[in-house]
């Protein structure tokens, strides 16, 4: 028998021995005691193998044990949160989520337990309800500097994320006035202006965000795109969308920008060349929408429409794209 495989039989027969210890110590020690008192000690005895299988690695074991315990003593909240974060480890989300639910109305004031919860909610894209509970842990953050601009940072993304632009405003405008030149908070509040049109006011926010944190690639995305989509200082945008792609090379959103750019200043071989990069990385309507001008614009309509075609199907409600097609099979009577 190998060193590793004597180690593992070792390490299962201390196990074993573990286990059988405590579980005829939780008996032994209720022996006289009454029903609550043993069911209590039996679950804590369930609870010590539990984490004894955590530590081994074993978590399928370790969530039985778990679920045992818990089933002899449904008050303990400790019991709750360590079946969540096995389930987080096995990636069982909705599950996790149910149990620090339960942690939270057992321990009100577990901020900790509600701070998983929001992130657990974030895994499953429910922006609404991550919001609700970083609303409730800014609640009691309120004088807290540090802690009060940390969680305002996330309301305004996940509040962006959904849509709730007065909420991102009010966040920020937050955000701004414990520090007013916090990074987060300017670019938010620019992309804010940006979202609801107000052209130039996103401009001189993106600028803002650049002058102080010339490294902030978002920023320099964001301007990138606003200035092709608006056609102007198209010099400057092609600058700041090539410094994002070297940035980060395998970014969809990134490639997009540079490939848009190069196709608002006529370079559409490079345009074609760089959509289609990032439509590789990413699905998204937009950059499709974006690969078919550039397609139809080399009368290559066959790849036009298909392009359409797809980023139809991922947004209906682009009555634009519609109209192109429309316009590309009667005009041009493309055959396929």
């Amino acid at each position: 028998m190998g060193i590793k495989s004597l180690f593992d039989v070792l390490r299962k027969s201390a196990r074993i021995f573990f286990e059988l210890f405590v579980l005829s110590w939780a008996l032994c020690s209720c022996a006289t005691e009454g029903l609550n008192v043993k069911k209590t000690s039996l679950s804590y005895s369930k609870y010590l193998i539990g984490l004894v299988n955590d530590r081994l690695g074993t978590v399928d074991e370790a969530v039985k044990f778990y679920q045992e315990a818990k089933r002899l003593d449904r008050r303990a909240p400790t019991l709750y949160a360590r079946l969540g974060f096995d389930y987080i480890r096995l990636k069982k989300f909705n599950e996790a989520i149910a149990e620090f639910e339960k942690v939270i109305r057992l321990a009100p004031d577990d901020d900790y337990a509600r701070y998983v919860l929001a992130l657990l909610y974030v895994q499953l894209n429910d922006f609404r309800k991550s919001a609700d509970q970083y609303e409730k842990l800014l609640a009691k953050n309120l004088r807290n500097r540090s802690q009060n601009i940390q969680l305002r940072r996330n309301l305004s993304q996940l509040y962006f994320l959904e849509g709730d632009y007065s909420s991102v405003k009010r966040h920020c405008t937050e955000i701004l006035q414990w520090d007013p030149l916090d990074e987060d908070g300017l670019y938010m509040s620019a992309m804010i202006a940006s979202e609801e049109g107000s052209t130039q006011q996103a401009v001189e926010g993106f600028k803002e965000v650049l002058t102080h944190y010339p490294d902030n690639v978002e920023a320099m995305n964001a301007l990138a795109y606003l200035y092709a989509e608006k056609e102007r200082e198209l010099d400057q945008a092609l600058v700041l969308a090539e410094k994002a792609v070297e940035y980060d090379p395998f970014n969809g959103a990134y490639l997009d920008t540079l490939g848009w750019v190069y196709f608002k200043i006529g370079e559409t071989d490079k345009a074609i060349e760089f959509l289609g990069r990032a439509s590789k990385l990413m699905i998204d309507p937009t950059i499709l929408n974006h690969l078919g001008e550039a397609y139809y614009k080399k009368e290559k309509l066959k790849e036009a429409k298909a392009s359409w075609t797809l980023s139809l199907s991922l947004d209906p409600r682009q009555k634009d794209i519609r109209s192109k097609l429309k316009t590309l099979s009667s005009e041009h009577d493309v055959r396929f």
